[in-house]
């Protein structure tokens, strides 16, 4: 375990991860296409990728 906190590379790994359930789950269409997921989310909720959160993670 890191001491300092999990290393950012993990972290964004599950978010777009967990960015993709989301699509899943929303479309009834399973993928783990994590980068096409992101751009289905911001489709999906636009106002959730308003100062480029899902970009910079991608």
């Amino acid at each position: 375990m890191n001491p300092t906190g999990p290393r950012p590379t993990r972290v964004a790994r599950k978010t777009l991860l967990a960015v993709a359930g989301l699509v899943s789950v929303h479309d009834h269409t399973w993928t783990t296409d994590r980068s096409r997921a992101v751009r289905r989310w911001c489709e999906i909720e636009p106002a959730l990728d308003t100062d480029g959160v899902a970009a910079a993670v991608a």
